[in-house]
This record gives C-alpha cells, sequence and structure tokens, in this order.
C-alpha cells in the first residue's frame, strides 16, 4: 500500500499502540516469503486497532521505483509500505540484514529485535504481537 503520503510517527504511537516496523528488500526471498506471512496477521489483528504495522523497504529506492518492481512481481503488502531512500530508518533500526523485525511496545520503551525468517521467528513474531493486541 503505497499512497505517497506522509505519515507522522506521533500518529503511529498513539496511547496504548504497539509498533511493527518489517524491514524488506525485494530481493530478499526470506523478506517476501516473510510479507506473505505478516499479510495473514495482519489482516486478523488490524481491526484491533492496537499496533500500527509498517513495511520499510529497505532498498534504497524511491517510491515510483518500488511501486514498479512490486507490480512487475506481483508483490503484495497490506499494510503501509514507506520508502527509505536515504537509508537512515534501516540503518538505524538494523545491522544491515533483512527481513529484519521490531516490535515496539506501548508499555514503554521496550523494543524486541529480530533478523531473518524461519517458522520459530515467525511464531516469535506473533506470539508477541498477540500479547499486545490482549492487552487492555
Amino acid at each position: 500500500m503505497l499512497s505517497g503520503e506522509t505519515i507522522p510517527v506521533k500518529e503511529l504511537l498513539g496511547e496504548g499502540k504497539g509498533l511493527f516496523l518489517n524491514f524488506w528488500g525485494l530481493h530478499c526471498q526470506s523478506c517476501l516469503d516473510e510479507i506473505e506471512e505478516l499479510n495473514l496477521i495482519y489482516d486478523a489483528i488490524a481491526a484491533t486497532g492496537k499496533i500500527e504495522f509498517i513495511a520499510v523497504n529497505a532498498d534504497g529506492i524511491d517510491g515510483e521505483a518500488l511501486k514498479k518492481e512490486m507490480a512487475d512481481h506481483a508483490i503484495e503488502v497490506r499494510f503501509p509500505v514507506v520508502i527509505d531512500p536515504t537509508m537512515e530508518i534501516t540503518e538505524f533500526f538494523t545491522d544491515g540484514f533483512v527481513p529484519h523485525n521490531v516490535i515496539i511496545y506501548p508499555r514503554g520503551v521496550e523494543v524486541f529485535e529480530i533478523t531473518g525468517f524461519n517458522r520459530k521467528v515467525f511464531s516469535e513474531i506473533e506470539k508477541r504481537l498477540s500479547e499486545i493486541t490482549a492487552a487492555r
């Protein structure tokens, strides 16, 4: 979902909300496999309004190039996608490897990060996101 709009961070971190950042690349098959799984989680919990999902493209390209590549390769991300053409966000949050996921919890400055994708990683992400949606 690339709309070209600016999303203020203040809106993303509303009271009681968590933030899920997925860093991914176009030519990373693990990233694309993970996005398919994350789409399912997003579909299941987006309506709770307790977690904001953001996919940060880590290819360092502009929005038009990303839209074209995603369309050409039938890449579907059901949650907002942002570009990082200067790679500042990606460098701040990752060690340079993708896929990389960051969960910022609503209860404070607790951050969970994990790099790579396999069934164990996916289960851990799913568990932690469920904890946020279950919290009152």
